[in-house]
């Protein structure tokens, strides 16, 4: 299953755009869009909306990879309730 990160690497990756790039035009720190693509932080609604907006991903897709990562997170924390 793809993460998050990697969906945001892979496709920052085909549009040629450096994370540098992809900072200065969504105004996310280099270090938060690192974490993101290695899967260390996951990035906020607000955040991904901008993320989305600049890689020309569909909101609704990303947003369901990232709700589908956090409960499989939670799941792995505190278990199946």
């Amino acid at each position: 299953m793809l993460t998050i990160g990697d969906v945001l690497a892979l496709r920052r990756k085909e549009l040629k755009i450096t994370q540098k790039e992809l900072s200065e035009k969504t105004g996310i720190s280099m270090t938060s869009l690192t974490k993101y693509e290695k899967g260390e932080r996951l990035p906020t609604y607000g955040n991904l909306n901008k993320l989305a907006k600049e890689l020309k991903l569909k909101y609704d897709e990303v947003s369901n990879i990232l709700e589908n990562q956090k409960r499989s997170r939670k799941e792995r924390v505190y278990g199946n309730e």
